[in-house]
């Protein structure tokens, strides 16, 4: 934007424009009012006068953002000269185009905002599911339209393949903020198209939709020695990087959770981006030995269902704690893959080791005969990382197990010949 073009906005929408910019770049908690006045060049006072507090700065910058997305999603849907899959598919690849041209800095103020405050705010909690339920309902009517014309698929309700579809976009976007990785992109917006075509719409899920029981393991032997202060630091970091995300977690409040003393943190770690790099670790582990116990613990069971399985799983620790321990790379990729270049890196790598198991579960199954062949595996673990991360997105304000439910089934298509 030009200068004379700025200096021709009212000061309320200066201040919403840049506080939206700067919330994609350090997130709510980073982002401080006297950053978006410097940044739109107004004073202080007009701040107030407009919005009165930072948290109704946000639900403005988000009514802002809401009429944005509207527009591009009516714009697309509007298009009867393509059917509906095809009319999601470039929709989608415009969401895309718009985030790699931002610098790959601008995915969804919705997901990243749901990501950092759904679980430490009430009031943004409801504020962010009240966008989400628009949007899924947006595509919901769209859906039931494709339907009506034979374009979508008949076997999924299109409430349910709403939820697919706004999970996979909320997830593509969580995981390409650290990723930078066109071709994952590009996957994504294909398998968007795929899940929606009727192509098997007289299939008919064989299978039990109650969550399946996770695989048994041993239990664990008593610690023979007193936790250290390292561990006791890792256990409450993680639990406060869930509830309040990495800008709102203080140094502070974790050694008020963990009762060590702040020399123990720095001996250990020496700053928060090195705790959380440490976390990351111990939590990357857990993530891999779930997913390895659900592939190698139900050899009776066909690959579609031990994925699903193993989300189920995930499903219900997220659900047990009040929906906040989702997926920690994917909550954190929201807010630090565009302020810190070694956590961005590291929840690269992270990310694309859980979509390298999930391709290898995925060749094993096409050896056996249980995983649809016409789909390349690299799409369909794009894919099922996207619909995973994403249901997590979108459940964190939503708190719509149903929607979880409707992932299952997504996942299951996406898997299933």
């Amino acid at each position: 934007m030009t200068t004379d073009a700025r200096a021709e906005m009212s000061h309320r929408d200066r201040l919403l424009r840049s506080g939206a910019a700067l919330f994609y770049e350090a997130g709510f908690h980073g982002t401080a009012v006297d950053a978006v006045l410097a940044d739109a060049g107004v004073p202080k006072g007009s701040f107030y006068h407009h919005f009165g507090s930072k948290e109704a700065f946000g639900f403005a910058a988000l009514d802002r953002y809401d009429e944005f997305q509207r527009g591009i999603l009516t714009r697309w849907a509007e298009r009867d000269d393509l059917t509906v899959p095809e009319r999601l598919r470039a929709y989608h690849a415009e969401l895309a185009e718009r985030f790699v041209s931002s610098g790959w800095n601008r995915s969804c103020l919705v997901g990243k905002l749901s990501n950092e405050l759904a679980s430490s705010s009430e009031s943004y909690r409801v504020r962010l599911a009240q966008s989400l339920a628009e949007w899924r309902e947006s595509l919901r009517e769209l859906l039931a339209a494709g339907q009506a014309r034979d374009e979508v698929r008949q076997d999924m309700p299109a409430e349910e393949l709403a939820d697919a579809v706004l999970a996979m976009v909320q997830g593509t976007f969580v995981a390409a903020l650290a990723l930078r990785d066109q071709s994952f992109l590009d996957a994504s917006t294909r398998e968007i198209e795929r899940i929606l075509l009727p192509k098997n719409a007289s299939r008919e899920f064989a299978y039990d939709s109650t969550p399946l029981s996770p695989p048994s393991e041993p239990e664990p032997p008593v610690a023979s020695r007193r936790r250290t202060h390292r561990d006791r630091l890792l256990d409450k970091g993680i639990e406060l990087l869930f509830e309040r995300g990495y800008h709102g977690m203080t140094v502070d409040a974790l050694l008020a959770a963990a009762q060590v003393p702040k020399g123990s943190f720095y001996h250990h770690f020496g700053s928060k981006e090195a705790f959380t790099l440490a976390v990351l670790d111990n939590y990357d582990d857990f993530h891999r030995k779930t997913l390895a116990a659900w592939v190698s613990g139900h050899d009776e069971l066909p690959t579609a269902l031990r994925l699903r399985g193993y989300y189920d799983e995930l499903v219900a620790i997220f659900v047990a704690s009040g929906f906040r321990r989702s997926d920690l790379a994917g909550k954190l990729a929201t807010e630090v893959a565009t302020t810190s270049e070694p956590l961005r890196s590291t929840l690269a790598t992270l990310i694309r080791q859980w979509r390298s198991q999930l391709e290898v579960v995925l060749a094993e199954g096409r050896l056996r005969g249980d995983v649809r062949a016409d789909v390349s595996v690299e799409d369909q673990s794009a894919a099922l990382l996207s619909l995973i991360n994403g249901a997590f997105v979108v459940s964190s304000s939503t708190r719509d197990t149903v929607a979880l439910d409707s992932v299952a089934d997504a996942i299951v298509a996406v898997v299933t010949p």
